[in-house]
């Protein structure tokens, strides 16, 4: 008895066991069924967790909190206008009567949640976008627009299309490049503004939204290359001009491009003789030192000025004409090339100072009455001279000179006489040499303030000896005097020296 109902308990176990879990799973499914049935319930009516509209966050709240969220996001809006400048201009919400009007609304967009899959929110996001979520006033927009300083400012630039014309600096021709300003066309700027104000966005930039007008030629394009290509070409074109004692000048298309007349419809090219003769007198103004003032180192150190005066006869001294139309001639080529500039008579050696006497001269101080002729930089003769008399009529006149002839046993006549010298140096187209003198037995001092010659300066007999023994046709003679003791000196002419001299000068000189 007692083995079989032991044995009836071990079968009813089971049975109990299949009951009780199956009691167990309907109370699981009920309670699970009521939780999603609750949560229905909760979230009816409320965005569902993970939802954003425009990207605001709305999870949990009913329509009417996510509006006035919404609206609060968005309060306060303006849009960043971006110039091609990089400059930035603010277009207000409040100017243009900017609101939002959300299509579809906040009560339909709950509405039309799928509440049954609730549960699933928490691992999903769900963003919804709406279109035409603002609204704005059109004429307020477009006056708006009209008082940004990118379209009614002074500084707006039209576009220019691209040509050949002449620099500002030089005159030269040149190939432009367009310029695409910063005008914006009216009706593209309203479309792209207004279309960003519609999307919700914050920032516009002009530029990149195409709004600015645009040139119609450029430079790389393919006529225009052309139409330039021989103006472009001849331009490149350097003259060297060589102006003697070391010194060339260029002449480049920044000083002879205004000279230019260039024909883009025949491709002819001339050169206009009136600024090129002007650039040749600029460079004899520049360079001839023949009768003009210039800066001499005397032998004591100091600097002082010579030349300048009626009577000089030396230095660089350019023919203007052959000048200007060798440099003429060459440019019309079109060809780079050295030119010689043409010299009726040249100088020595130029120097730093603008001088052109090199190291081989006479030099003569009136002031010291004193002579010394220098070789090479190394004093050859140092004497002391006796010169004209310190009159108007008769003083030795200052200035750059140099020696033009050499004359033994000569016999020279003029107003006073004549009178003989062993050795003459002729240095002047009027006669004024220099000369031993027998006569005299003192040099130097003070005498020729009340002795002094005719306007000859007279040297010891062994000092002008060795002066005429070592000196050549065409050496500098540079006279001076420090304290300018004869400021205007009219001296008169002398017929002592070869005649021939003076009509080599008036041939060369004018007269």
């Amino acid at each position: 008895m007692t083995g079989e109902t032991e044995g009836k308990k071990r079968r009813l176990r089971p049975e109990k066991m299949k009951k009780l879990k199956k009691t167990v799973l309907i109370i699981l499914g009920i309670s699970v069924l009521s939780a999603y049935i609750a949560g229905m319930i909760v979230l009816s009516g409320r965005f569902q967790e993970n939802t954003s509209v425009n990207g605001v966050n709305v999870s949990h709240m009913t329509a009417e909190e996510a509006e006035e969220v919404y609206r609060h996001t968005y309060e306060g809006w303006q849009l960043k206008v971006k110039t091609i400048e990089g400059n930035e201009e603010i277009i207000g919400g409040d100017r243009i009567s900017y609101a939002l009007a959300m299509d579809p609304s906040f009560p339909e967009m709950v509405r039309h949640q799928n509440f049954f899959k609730w549960p699933l929110t928490p691992f999903v996001s769900t963003e919804i976008k709406t279109a035409g979520s603002a609204v704005f006033d059109e004429d307020k927009l477009k006056s708006a627009i009209g008082e940004l300083q990118c379209v009614s400012g002074d500084d707006i630039r039209d576009p220019v299309d691209a040509c050949i014309g002449r620099s500002e600096k030089g005159g030269y021709y040149e190939l432009f490049e367009a310029d695409d300003g910063n005008r914006l066309n009216s009706d593209r700027t309203y479309e792209a503004i207004a279309s960003a104000i519609r999307s919700g966005e914050t920032e516009i930039d002009l530029d990149k939204a195409g709004c600015y007008e645009k040139a119609s030629l450029y430079a790389s394009d393919e006529t225009l290359q052309k139409q330039f290509a021989p103006i472009g070409a001849f331009q490149d074109t350097v003259i060297r001009i060589n102006m003697e004692g070391g010194v060339t000048e260029e002449l480049t298309k920044e000083i002879y491009g205004s000279w230019l007349d260039y024909n883009m419809d025949t491709g002819e090219i001339t050169v206009n003789s009136d600024p090129a003769y002007a650039y040749a007198v600029g460079l004899r103004d520049k360079y001839s030192t023949f009768g003009r003032k210039r800066k001499f180192k005397a032998h004591a150190g100091d600097i002082v000025e010579v030349g300048g005066s009626k009577w000089d006869c030396f230095g660089y001294d350019m023919d203007l004409e052959k000048t200007a139309a060798a440099i003429r001639d060459a440019l019309i080529t079109g060809q780079s090339q050295s030119v010689e500039c043409t010299w009726n008579q040249l100088g020595y050696e130029r120097d730093e100072l603008g001088g052109d006497f090199g190291k081989t001269y006479i030099e003569i101080s009136l002031d010291e009455q004193h002579m010394w002729y220098y070789i090479d930089g190394e004093i050859i003769v140092g004497t002391g001279i006796v010169s004209g008399l310190a009159t108007r009529k008769r003083a030795t006149p200052c200035g750059c000179f140099m020696v033009l002839d050499k004359l033994r046993d000569h016999t020279m006549e003029g107003t006073y006489g004549s009178a003989f010298a062993n050795y003459v140096i002729a240095i002047m187209f009027n006669g004024i040499c220099i000369h031993d003198s027998s006569w005299r037995g003192e040099y130097g001092g003070d005498i020729w303030l009340y002795d002094g010659s005719h306007g000859c300066i007279n040297t010891p007999y062994t000092a002008v000896q060795t002066l005429y023994n070592n000196v050549w046709d065409g050496v500098p003679v540079i006279i001076y005097d420090r304290a300018d003791t004869v400021p205007e000196v009219e001296n008169e002419l002398y017929s002592g020296t070869d005649s021939e001299i003076a009509g080599d000068y008036e041939a060369a000189h004018g007269g």
